[in-house]
């Protein structure tokens, strides 16, 4: 498999409410991922949590594998998660829990 961008997107954050990024709720292509938020217009009092989804078989029930929580203003503007084996049924969500709804640029890369 190629090394790019697997899928990409803006999504507008209503605050509360978790927003799913990738295309579908069950994706099974085998790869190593990341996650790529551009939260440049982010300031001290948004709060975001990302999360990914995964099974541990096919066969098993979708369950959450992992939380990440980005608060406060960026030193950098470009949030990347680390490196995710995926590929057995996963998803990612985004979930802005306080401050003003804002409007993420993002992208999952593969490789």
């Amino acid at each position: 498999m190629a090394t790019g961008i697997y899928q990409s997107g803006s999504q507008a954050c209503t605050v509360t409410t978790e927003h799913q990024l990738t295309t579908s709720a069950t994706e099974t292509t085998f790869g190593v991922y990341q996650i790529f938020l551009d939260l440049n217009a982010c300031v001290k009092s948004d709060i975001f949590e990302l999360r990914i989804y995964e099974k541990a078989r096919a066969a098993d029930t979708q369950r959450q594998a992992m939380l990440m929580v980005v608060s406060n203003d960026q030193t950098d503007d470009v949030w990347i998660s680390p490196g995710l084996i995926l590929g057995a049924g996963w998803k990612v969500t985004l979930k802005q829990t306080a401050g003003t709804g804002r409007t993420v640029p993002w992208s999952i890369r593969n490789s």
